[in-house]
């Protein structure tokens, strides 16, 4: 599906087992090989369900608000009327971007991040703000972290960031047809330089740790997996 948005194309979208000789032995062989295919029935050797049980939440009760995220303390239950405790963090939308220059080099942004008090090399991006589509997201961080201005946005695809407790979920975006517009701004807080990577360097800057914030190497691996033109 193609959209524009503020002048930007947007899209959004074994080798057989040898036979034994003999009936009696084939037949023996697909018996077996029935058995391993059948679903399992009845608790695991550890005595856990074989099907995961769904839960509905009952309570909610907000802990803390800020602009960045909710913590709720939410009691929950099943159908069989067991309940548990869970805490989750309901957070707005995030946007990731893979900005590609036309001579193939991927535009990189370096900046301190407080939860490991440590600089960390990334790709642009950020958090979606209330009323705004990812896509517009997207293009609104490339420009404030880079200054370059994407001709076209194309969704890669989205993550749950951590579904064990994150309510959110982070899409990736190439993109293509980049125009530097100015200096990087950030949000008025970040300081931010900005580096150029080669495609063919990225899967070392993962591996040396270079690279190490997940989304980012989601993103890295959601523009790896993409058909590529």
């Amino acid at each position: 599906m193609h959209r524009a948005a503020r002048g930007m194309a947007v899209e959004e979208q074994g080798q057989p087992g040898r036979e034994a000789g003999g009936g009696g032995e084939q037949a023996r062989s697909r018996g077996h090989r029935a058995q391993l295919n059948a679903p399992p029935r009845g608790p695991s050797a550890l005595g856990y369900p074989r099907a995961v049980r769904s839960w509905r939440r009952r309570t909610s009760e907000t802990l803390f608000r800020h602009r960045l995220f909710e913590l709720r303390r939410e009691l929950h239950a099943s159908a069989d009327e067991r309940q548990r405790e869970a805490l989750v963090l309901e957070a707005p939308r995030w946007v990731n971007v893979v900005p590609v220059l036309p001579d193939g080099r991927v535009v990189l942004v370096r900046q301190w991040r407080f939860g490991i008090g440590a600089p960390t090399l990334e790709l642009p991006g950020g958090m979606v703000e209330p009323g705004e589509e990812p896509a517009l997201a997207a293009a609104r961080e490339l420009v404030e972290e880079t200054g370059y201005r994407a001709g076209a946005l194309e969704l890669l695809g989205e993550v749950e960031p951590n579904p064990a407790f994150l309510s959110n979920r982070c899409a990736t975006y190439l993109a293509t047809g980049l125009v530097r517009v100015g200096d990087p701004e950030g949000d008025g807080e970040e300081e931010i330089v900005v580096e150029l990577a080669a495609r063919e360097e990225l899967p070392a800057l993962v591996a040396t740790g270079e690279i190490r914030h997940a989304l980012v190497v989601a993103a890295l691996y959601l523009w790896e997996v993409a058909p590529r033109a």
